[in-house]
């Protein structure tokens, strides 16, 4: 087997099969043509799919295709993109791992936080896009808030309160919106559902109720 034909093989080729349901599709034309079609679905890792452009950009289809002098390189290069996806596995991988050890005294990190926020937080006051995790992250170091079990207690301590602060705050600043700015998305989807701060809101919020107004 030439090098080019053992890149390749890495890749996954499925063959999959259009099997149509003769009892409730077999009246409908565009469907009826497809049946018992036959094709290959190829699965493949980001960094293959690198590989597999490179190679279309190349043209590089057979080994005798390639230049001597480049074939040590292009090997070279295949084999640095097989080791991506394998430490990118890993990473993956310890990651979960982290996330499933659920150890009070494991230091904060990122993904901790993250976790931590998702199931003890309410979903709807997830800011649709990109939170400042990494600002509340330094917030919470600054306060001795360091580990998962530290700010478990004080989001358990403080989180029915905040929760229906934030209620009150989010009707109050609905009111407060004139009546042709109420249709806005933002104003529908959450104020006037009694939504009002993110999910670093409510933790800031929550540390200022441990910790006292000034703090942060």
């Amino acid at each position: 087997m030439s090098f080019l034909e053992q890149i390749h093989e890495i890749f996954h080729h499925l063959p999959v099969e259009v099997m149509q349901d003769i009892d409730k599709r077999k009246h409908v034309p565009n469907l009826k043509k497809l049946d018992g079609l036959i094709a290959e679905v190829q699965v493949r890792t980001a960094a293959q799919h690198i590989w597999a452009a490179t190679s279309h950009v190349l043209q590089y289809k057979r080994e005798e295709h390639v230049p001597p002098e480049l074939r040590r390189a292009i090997s070279r290069a295949a084999a640095v993109l097989e080791v991506v996806d394998f430490e990118f596995e890993r990473f993956l991988n310890e990651r979960d791992n982290l996330s499933s050890k659920n150890i009070d005294d494991q230091k904060l990190d990122i993904e901790s936080l993250i976790d931590i926020m998702e199931s003890m937080l309410p979903y709807e006051n997830k800011r649709l896009g990109h939170e400042l995790y990494a600002t509340i992250l330094d917030e919470l170091f600054s306060v001795n808030i360091d580990t998962i079990g530290k700010l478990k207690n004080i989001i358990n301590k403080h989180i029915a309160e905040v929760k229906l602060e934030d209620r009150e705050e989010a009707k109050q600043m609905y009111l407060l919106f004139p009546e042709h700015q109420r249709n806005h998305k933002l104003v529908t989807t959450r104020y006037a559902n009694g939504i009002h701060l993110t999910h670093t809101g409510l933790i800031r919020k929550i540390i200022r109720k441990e910790f006292g107004e000034n703090v942060i």
